[in-house]
């Protein structure tokens, strides 16, 4: 089993993961069309998303989506903590 650990972001979910030669990163946001103007990701305080998957009224109902990326950083050693250099 993977097991993900959560790391500090500014921007969606990101997580990693120790595998043999490094680690396994991956990232999640939720985004969308909010009033017509594509948002990526949502702005700060608009809950729900992560919950529901969209929004009703005027934040566009079902136009939001969840977009994510894997990537693999080589580190044999696994002394990256997480942080951003």
């Amino acid at each position: 089993m993977i097991e993900w650990e959560k790391l500090a972001s500014s921007q969606g979910t990101v997580e990693r993961a120790k595998v043999p030669g490094g680690w396994l990163v991956r990232s999640t946001v939720v985004a969308g069309n909010i009033r017509g103007a594509f948002t990526y990701p949502l702005p700060p305080g608009m809950l729900g998303a992560e919950q529901t998957g969209h929004y009703g009224g005027e934040y566009g109902g079902d136009n939001l989506f969840m977009t994510s990326s894997l990537t693999f950083y080589p580190d044999p050693e696994h002394t990256w903590t997480g942080d951003s250099l």
